[in-house]
């Protein structure tokens, strides 16, 4: 169990007032620091986890068009930014409520992804795997409650909070 939890309401970025541009700067500034700038990101089982610059983008925007949800990410999402904090804790397994679903790589040859969530904030932070034996991180944020089940009925669950 962690030994200790936190409160995701203290961690939360406020975004009031800020226009998009503003929020897209801060994000950046704040993955640059905390995330890819920094070293030392481990999961709840101690294996590390890289965060490359260039996944910022990919990670933080979402399409202006919800139609087209699945085409070009070309606008900010307030919401990740907001919760940016919340990755590096989630990841640590210090967060309530949370657990890790490993979910079987879209090639078969290919090892298995990690999906962690937060279950009483529908939040999610999706890992990649990496050749040495890390993990790299790919995107969090907040999916429709439908889209985490799907998730679950394809992986397997491999850690929950407190057990």
């Amino acid at each position: 169990m962690p030994n200790c939890t936190v409160d995701l309401d203290e961690l939360l970025i406020s975004t009031a007032f800020l226009t998009l541009s503003s929020i897209r700067d801060l994000g950046q500034e704040l993955y640059e620091k905390h995330y890819s700038g920094a070293v030392g990101h481990h999961t709840h089982d101690g294996q590390q986890v890289i965060f490359f610059s260039d996944r910022f983008d990919h990670a933080f925007s979402r399409s202006a068009d919800f139609v087209a949800a699945r085409g070009k990410k070309n606008e900010i999402d307030v919401q990740r930014v907001e919760r940016i904090m919340w990755i590096a804790e989630l990841l640590k397994g210090k967060v309530p409520e949370s657990e890790c679903i490993t979910i079987p790589n879209s090639r078969s040859n290919r090892p298995d992804h990690r999906l962690y969530v937060i279950n009483s904030e529908c939040y999610v932070t999706w890992l990649g795997p990496l050749n040495s034996g890390c993990w790299k991180f790919s995107s969090a944020y907040k999916p429709l409650a439908y889209q985490i089940k799907q998730y679950r009925r394809s992986g397997k669950t491999i850690w929950r909070y407190g057990e």
